[in-house]
């Protein structure tokens, strides 16, 4: 039997030898050493000329065809859903990018460690970089908005909803996994209104954008978003995993430290050095399990 958690191990590289809650949150991050992981083809940072980066989004576009899709309509939106079945299902929530060729390699790596991916696209195209900007964020997101609920949320939950339903093979009896990046960094928390996402990660929550000092320590949920969580996780006895880079201003210790208010002993929190030369970490590092995820073999 898979444990809920199985797959946070898996989204940091660990492997699948044991659970989570089997080992120690220093032993997880032992996954970050000084190799970037990198699909064929992924594309170089965005300092980096423009050819480079063509060239690496044309052939991370490769990686994408090894998952299938179909469309999933629900509160108005039609959007594509990519998928590749091998275990128990973890819903994975791109980051601002888009479906960059990084994105996909986590994907990938979920897949090789058992897992069915489940990739809604949000906005943008696969493996098209800064798709951010064709999306719609009065109506999607609140970036700017504290104590505010994402509409894109009721997509998603309609989303989930239809699981069991179209992957009748994949396990979903113990729940699904979540796992959100950057602006949809804090969405895991919100989908745990739903009875079968039982295993969130909330990896560099970035909304609201800390703009304005009391945006800083704001989680971006609504009041009763909130409750509804803390209620959820009390009478579930459930946990949730989050994760951030030390100086990474976009996602700002004083919000951890509320994290860590409102959650109390429920709430797994991993923060990594940055920068640090060791592990090959910037100053500018934020994209934990994308851009900045390091490879190494489980010892």
């Amino acid at each position: 039997m898979y444990s809920r958690r199985t797959f946070i191990k898996a989204a940091l590289g660990v492997g699948v030898a044991a659970v989570v809650s089997q080992v120690t949150i220093s032993k997880a991050m032992s996954a970050f050493d000084s190799r970037p992981l990198r699909m064929q083809g992924c594309p170089a940072p965005p300092d980096t000329d423009s050819d480079a980066m063509t060239m690496g989004c044309q052939q991370g576009s490769e990686g994408i065809r090894t998952f299938q899709e179909f469309s999933f309509e629900a509160e108005g939106k039609s959007r594509r859903v990519f998928y590749r079945e091998n275990g128990p299902a973890v819903l994975v929530l791109h980051e601002g990018p888009g479906f960059t060729p990084q994105y996909v390699d986590l994907c990938q790596r979920l897949y090789q460690s058992g897992f069915t991916p489940i990739m809604p696209l949000l906005f943008g195209e696969p493996c098209e970089r800064y798709g951010i900007y064709k999306v719609t964020f009065d109506y999607d997101f609140r970036l700017y908005a504290s104590q505010r609920s994402h509409p894109i949320v009721h997509w998603l939950h309609a989303l989930v909803d239809h699981l069991p339903a179209r992957f009748s093979g994949v396990p979903t009896q113990h729940g699904i996994g979540a796992i959100g990046m950057c602006m949809t960094g804090i969405l895991p928390l919100v989908l745990l209104n739903h009875p079968l996402v039982v295993a969130p990660v909330l990896s560099q929550p970035a909304i609201p954008i800390p703009i304005l000092p009391g945006f800083c320590s704001e989680l971006g949920l609504s009041p009763e978003e909130l409750e509804a969580a803390k209620t959820r996780m009390e009478h579930d006895d459930l946990e949730v995993l989050a994760l951030r880079f030390t100086n990474d201003w976009r996602c700002p210790g004083a919000r951890f430290l509320r994290l860590r208010s409102e959650f109390g002993q429920r709430l797994r929190c991993c923060e990594i050095k940055s920068p640090d030369e060791d592990w090959d970490i910037d100053c500018h590092a934020h994209a934990l399990l994308t851009d900045y995820y390091r490879d190494c073999p489980d010892n």
